[in-house]
């Protein structure tokens, strides 16, 4: 069978498929051998293509936007202990043995800091930093006349801490 040349009957079923297994365009043409240049021509020549695509693009697309919310929020999970015991016995003496269920834990798994910035940054628009513009005036030396000799030592040593010249002194 010849994937290279465009067969309406097969391609859209075919690209569906990949579409909904998560591959990307440049993936599905190299599966069909051919280049990824070619499929874009597809995609445009062949509307049905395109629209054969879309339910398998939005059904993976909806599946990781739900993993993605599930580790956000966090979520339950329930942990199976199987163990070893004796299930055949000759005499005090196991002779047989079985995998058998010996406990059940709920464990609770809290939602991911990462996952949940990620969701607010592409559901919300939020983002990392603010944009902040000053408005008012500079502090001047002249600002410093209404403080107290007391309110100007702290002025100054904290200018001496954080090594920020001053004018006026050597």
């Amino acid at each position: 069978m010849n994937l290279r040349k465009y067969d309406p009957a097969l391609h859209p079923c075919l690209c569906y498929w990949m579409a909904r297994a998560g591959l990307t365009l440049e993936q599905m043409a190299e599966e069909l051998g051919i280049a990824s240049g070619t499929m874009d021509k597809w995609r445009a020549k062949h509307p049905e293509l395109k629209d054969a695509m879309k339910p398998g693009v939005d059904f993976v697309d909806a599946l990781v936007e739900g993993s993605l919310l599930k580790r956000a929020l966090g979520y339950e999970v329930v942990e199976v202990i199987r163990e070893r015991v004796p299930v055949g016995f000759n005499g005090t003496v196991p002779t047989r043995w079985a995998m058998k269920i010996t406990k059940r834990l709920s464990k609770h798994v809290p939602g991911e800091v990462g996952a949940q910035c990620f969701w607010l940054k592409n559901r919300k628009g939020w983002r990392d930093s603010i944009d902040m513009k000053h408005s008012g005036a500079i502090t001047t030396r002249q600002d410093f006349s209404a403080l107290s000799d007391d309110e100007l030592r702290q002025v100054v040593a904290l200018a001496d801490k954080l090594e920020v010249p001053v004018a006026g002194r050597n």
